[in-house]
């Protein structure tokens, strides 16, 4: 069980955060975005457009001008035009609120700076929390304190302080609890054992007999003290009084009028004039009204509120939606439900979809976690944190993301026998069945062809962007790729356009601004220009794939699912002996099967295998995959080392650390 310290310091900044988020007005400054690729940060407007240059490793919303930002392993502060504005870099760093930031340096602890990075802290904290009405709260040795805008404290120690709201803040000392207001005054004397803030000139507090009344902002018992209905619990008013009676419950308004006698017994508020009721004959929970009609029938193990005019049913661990006519909108067949500063989710095993109330239905998109908000961000209203994989960004109400996705395509086969191409991640089909064959990516552009013609699929842009009309190819690198046409190869770009003239009866990639070409049967070395620079050796003299090892049929048998740890990937080199492998970040899995070889990334058809000195070979067929990719190759008689070999090198994977040539 977590101490009572780890449970209020986690409530301090909860409730903190969400007292601060209830008086945000809409956001309307530049918004984080995530480029996936570059797995960096940029600002932009909602439209989209830059706001400035700058790119960073983490970055947070502005507040009163000043975003945090991180970059090279600190926090900084920059403004509007994403210029820097103190010269300190920090540890931790948070938003500013009435002029006021919790920082923290190397061997410090946490302090308050104002704007000009001066600090505004007599002392150092543990934890800080945000400044609102002009006070700050602090947490160090074990015990609370207020903190004006100079940066003295003015009142503590405490032993819980909540965050303000209406100008006062319940707190405790050695268990009882009052109320202390912003200038640091014990408003109302500490003989409670419970208090919640105030709402609407209101608070709930318990008396030591553990009977509830209202009292005002002067201290005031508004209401008799009786032991009425869960007052105090979460999420909590100050309308309505709730009695058990004999027969069923009772509702009155905090003036003592009788609005609601009903049979039902009621167990808690739930929002607006709806209310939970249990009706003792193990069937659960249900909800009626003000009114006393019965809006959600009996029979649910919990009934939690929303921030719309929705309902979180539970029953069998199992949740789903209801709207507050009692209809049903979302089955109760989740795993769980989410209300966040952006909506609800629900989850459904690993997988998390965003509620869109307008629709009444679920989002497409598919989310892997809601990550936590480090408490000294605040993520306005409207406004959610999401992980997709393993890319945290922003998402708005409206399921709109804050983030450059690389579009990762998969292809279809319709009924028709050719191939299509849909999104995986939204499930969204980008063309029709027009594909005889869809290729693998490279940089972005996926090879497809219609009628034994080559063209190129844009991922960045979700559509084809480069017709049908080559007769052969190579694959994008630095931007540009080989392509035959007319019986001459040359070169084109990502539009399509031809940067170096089809005048080669041969031509390969480029790498690091180098192209091998043929001209006739001599092997020339070409720039981006397509100016010759040197001669070759000649090495391509002879078609690659003819020099791999002869077999009739696929001869090899078994199918293998195997996955390696360690590479020596030198697909543009040849490995020398002694070579080092690198261990990944993540596993490479590989699936060997008779007729085909898969990864991640590529998936070739062999065409034929068998054995070639004491190694298992798979040729591959040279339509499939990456067209550099020859064979596939066993060493050894085991399976723990592999390599794809290529027209340049080969890249080796091994299950633990190795040497080439070992």
């Amino acid at each position: 069980m977590p101490s009572l310290k780890i449970f209020q310091l986690f409530t301090l900044f909860c409730v903190i955060s969400l007292t601060t988020l209830q008086a945000q007005k809409p956001y309307d400054g530049p918004i984080p975005t995530h480029i996936q690729k570059d797995k960096k940060w940029i600002y932009r407007d909602y439209a989209g457009n830059r706001i400035f240059d700058g790119e960073y490793d983490e970055a947070w919303f502005f507040y009163e001008g000043l975003a945090v930002v991180k970059q090279f392993g600190s926090y900084k502060y920059i403004d509007l035009t994403g210029k820097p504005v103190l010269n300190n870099m920090y540890e931790v760093a948070g938003d500013f609120s009435e002029g006021r930031a919790m920082v923290k340096m190397a061997n410090t602890g946490r302090f308050y700076i104002n704007k000009k990075g001066e600090r505004k802290s007599e002392k150092e904290y543990q934890t800080l929390g945000k400044f609102k009405d002009g006070v700050g709260i602090g947490y160090r040795e074990n015990r609370y304190f207020l903190i004006d805008s100079t940066g003295k404290e003015i009142a503590g120690p405490f032993n819980y302080v909540d965050g303000f709201r209406e100008g006062m803040s319940w707190f405790s000392i050695d268990r009882q609890f009052g109320f202390v207001n912003t200038k640091g005054e014990i408003a109302i004397k500490p003989v409670y054992r419970n208090a919640r803030s105030f709402i609407d000139g209101y608070a709930w507090v318990q008396k030591q007999d553990s009977t509830f009344c209202l009292i005002d902002l002067k201290g005031k018992e508004v209401t008799p003290a009786k032991k009425y209905v869960n007052p105090i619990q979460l999420p909590y008013q100050t309308k309505y009084l709730i009695e058990d009676v004999k027969d069923g419950s009772t509702i009155k308004s905090r003036d003592g009028k009788v609005l609601l006698k009903t049979k039902f017994k009621i167990i808690r508020w739930l929002q607006k004039d709806l209310f939970v009721y249990n009706d003792n004959k193990g069937s659960g929970e249900g909800v009626i009204d003000i009114k006393g009609k019965e809006v959600i029938k009996a029979g649910w193990t919990d009934l939690d509120e929303s921030k719309g005019d929705f309902v979180i049913v539970q029953k069998n661990n199992k949740y789903g939606i209801y709207g507050l006519d009692g209809k049903e909108i979302i089955p109760a067949r989740y795993d769980f439900s989410w209300t966040t500063t952006a909506g609800t989710f629900m989850k459904e095993g690993n997988k998390y979809f965003l509620y869109h109330e307008k629709q009444k239905t679920l989002g497409k998109k598919v989310y892997h976690a809601l990550p936590d908000v480090p408490w000294q961000f605040t993520v306005p209203e409207g406004y959610g944190f999401i992980q997709w994989l393993y890319y945290k960004f922003f998402i708005d109400a409206s399921g709109k993301e804050f983030l450059d996705r690389e579009v990762y395509t998969e292809k279809i086969k319709g009924t028709n026998g050719k191939f299509a191409l849909k999104d995986t991640y939204t499930g969204d089909t980008l063309t029709e069945y027009i594909y005889d064959i869809v290729e693998t990516q490279s940089e972005g552009m996926l090879p497809v062809t219609i009628n034994g013609k080559y063209g190129f699929f844009s991922n960045d842009l979700a559509k084809e962007v480069i017709p049908c009309i080559y007769d052969e190819i190579s694959f994008f690198l630095e931007g540009v790729c080989a392509v035959k046409k007319n019986g001459k190869w040359g070169y084109i770009n990502k539009t399509g356009a031809t940067v170096i003239a089809f005048k080669f009866d041969k031509a390969w990639q480029f790498l690091k601004g180098e192209a091998e070409v043929l001209i006739g049967k001599e092997l020339f070395f070409i720039n981006h220009k397509g100016e010759i620079i040197r001669s070759g050796n000649n090495y391509y003299a002879y078609d690659p794939w003819e020099d791999r090892p002869k077999f009739n049929d696929n001869a090899l048998t078994g199918t293998f699912y195997l996955e390696y740890n360690h590479v020596i990937d030198s697909p543009y080199s040849t490995p020398v002996k002694g070579q080092k492998s690198q261990e990944l970040d993540d596993p490479v899995s590989i699936k060997v099967t008779p007729n085909t070889i898969s990864t991640q990334y590529y998936h070739f058809t062999v065409e034929s295998s068998g054995y070639h000195n004491g190694q298992r070979v798979y040729n591959l067929e040279r339509n499939s995959g990456n067209n550099t990719y020859l064979m596939f190759v066993f060493f050894g008689n085991g399976e723990d080392r592999c390599a794809f070999m290529t027209r340049d090198g080969m890249v080796v994977y091994a299950t633990g650390p190795m040497q080439f040539g070992k």
